[in-house]
C-alpha cells in the first residue's frame, strides 16, 4: 500500500470519534484494513476493538515518515451491515498547550529544537479491501460519508496525560443500532493541508498492555487552593502507564 486514500477530520486539534456503517453483500474470504490515524488511533469494527495494540502508530517525525498499521479484519466482518469507527487522539502529531509543552522556563537558553505541531488538526485515513468467495474484490477508503463528534477526551497529551468530560461520552457510538444522526459529516483534509511524511507500513513491534496494576486507596487530601477533597491512590509501581477507571458492583 503506498496510499489510505484520502485524509479526514473534524476540523478540529481536541480528539474525535468517526464512525460509518457499510453494507456487505455477499461471503468474504478475506479482509484487510490500512489505517492511520494521527496523532494515535484505536480502531473497531461493530462495536470490537481491533487487535490489542494501543498508540498506533508508532511516533516519527511525521514530515518525513508516516506509519500506517495493517489488520486482518476478515474475522469482524459479516454479511449485511457493519459498523467500522475509530477514536484519534492527539500523540506528538499536535501537542495541546493546555498541558505541557517543550517551552524551556524564563530563566533557560532558548529551547534550540523546540516542538511544532504537525498540522491544522487531528486526521484519519483508512482503506479496507475486502475479498469475496465469488473472486470480486472491494475496496473502501475514508470519506465524507463518514460521521464525526467530539471525543470525551477533550485534551490529549502525551505528557500531561488528558482531560476527560463523561458527559460527552457517546455509549455503543461504533456499533450498528448507534443513532449518529446528530453527528457531523467528516471534513476532507485539504490536500495543502494533509500530513507531508511518506507513508509506509509500520513494522516495528507494537506497544501492548502486558501487565496491569490496580491501585490502592490511601487517603483523602484537600486541595489549598481550590478545597476540593481529592482522593490519593498507590499503585507500588513507579511507571508510565495507561489509567482505567472501573465501576464496581454495589
Amino acid at each position: 500500500m503506498n496510499s489510505l486514500g484520502k485524509w479526514i477530520t473534524n476540523g478540529s486539534e481536541r480528539p474525535f470519534y468517526t464512525r460509518k456503517n457499510i453494507e456487505i453483500t455477499k461471503e468474504i474470504t478475506n479482509a484487510v484494513a490500512y489505517v492511520c490515524g494521527l496523532g494515535q488511533f484505536n480502531f473497531y469494527i461493530n462495536g470490537a476493538k481491533v487487535s490489542d495494540h494501543v498508540l498506533d502508530p508508532g511516533w516519527t517525525n511525521y514530515d518525513k515518515l508516516i506509519q500506517y498499521v495493517t489488520f486482518d479484519v476478515t474475522k469482524y466482518l459479516k454479511e449485511g451491515v457493519n459498523t467500522i469507527g475509530a477514536e484519534i487522539g492527539n500523540g506528538w502529531f499536535i501537542m495541546n498547550n493546555d498541558h505541557y509543552t517543550f517551552a524551556f522556563p524564563a530563566f533557560m537558553p532558548p529551547n534550540p529544537n523546540p516542538y511544532h505541531a504537525y498540522g491544522k488538526s487531528l486526521v484519519f485515513a483508512m482503506c479496507l479491501e475486502v475479498e469475496y468467495k465469488d473472486g470480486t474484490k472491494d475496496v473502501m477508503t475514508a470519506d465524507d460519508t463518514f460521521k464525526v463528534a467530539e471525543h470525551m477526551v477533550t485534551v490529549s497529551n502525551v505528557y500531561g496525560s488528558e482531560y476527560i468530560d463523561g458527559r460527552k461520552a457517546q455509549i455503543g457510538w461504533n456499533t450498528i443500532a448507534f443513532d449518529d444522526s446528530k453527528w457531523e459529516k467528516a471534513k476532507i483534509v485539504a490536500e495543502e493541508d494533509e500530513p507531508k511524511g511518506e507513508l509506509q507500513n509500520q513494522t516495528q513491534p507494537p506497544i501492548k498492555v502486558i501487565h496491569t496494576y490496580e491501585g490502592k486507596y490511601l487517603h483523602d487530601y484537600a486541595d489549598k487552593e481550590s478545597g476540593e477533597i481529592r482522593k490519593i491512590y498507590d499503585f507500588s509501581q513507579n511507571m508510565s502507564g495507561m489509567l482505567e477507571v472501573m465501576e464496581l458492583a454495589r
